[in-house]
């Protein structure tokens, strides 16, 4: 961490990178010490590559269980040329493992169509990162914010072949952005390709 002063004086921490992301394993370890409902909230940034103010917004009325689709109504936009900032939807294909998941909150909640599932807020979120990233042993942990799993989303996905305009409209971004933000350098050997695959299991069925 890089140390700042403020011009009042008062003197914060700075991430001196914002590129960091999971490998497989270091996922795994996180993970694995995780609460239940920790899991939800976390599974569910990776597997939807989604912001965190996205995915507290699913509500079982936005979840087709039947063809392992979820639409995402409230997004990030950036102002067009009028101005205007109006939410435009994604749907997205997900794995198993998470419908199914969904399905037993919904059951065991016993949700209305309009309710919400238990997803942690952003602080909430954060601070149950940080904690669990101390606890897995994962090297430069101060590297790591809520964002830095969609960034791992996205770049595990290039990884295993998943076409980037593809990508593009799933993660509600253009190339150049992607390029330029999200995706890292393909540095993973086959083993941990292989462990990618087995995380997102059938999320990307052509690949």
């Amino acid at each position: 961490m890089k140390k700042v002063m403020r011009k009042n004086g008062i003197e914060y921490s700075v991430r001196e990178s914002r590129d960091r992301v999971f490998y497989p394993n270091e996922w795994k370890r996180f993970y694995d010490v995780l609460t239940n409902n920790q899991k939800l909230t976390f599974y569910t940034l990776l597997i939807t590559g989604a912001r965190i103010m996205e995915v507290r917004h699913i509500k079982p009325e936005h979840i087709d269980y039947d063809n392992q689709r979820l639409t995402l109504v409230r997004t990030k936009r950036r102002p067009d040329k009028k101005g205007n900032t109006k939410s435009k939807s994604r749907v997205l294909r997900v794995n198993k493992k998470l419908i199914r998941w969904f399905k037993k909150e919904e059951k065991e909640k016993n949700l209305k169509e309009d309710g919400t599932f238990k997803i942690l807020s952003t602080p909430a979120s954060n601070i149950a990162m940080k904690k669990a990233l101390e606890k897995a042993g994962v090297k430069d942990k101060e590297m790591f914010s809520i964002h830095n799993i969609r960034k791992t989303s996205e770049t595990w996905a290039l990884a295993m072949g998943v076409d980037s305009m593809v990508l593009s409209k799933r993660f509600g971004h253009n190339l150049i952005t992607a390029y330029m933000h999200y995706s890292q350098s393909d540095a993973f050997t086959f083993k941990e390709k292989d462990l990618i695959k087995e995380i997102f299991e059938d999320t990307f069925l052509e690949y």
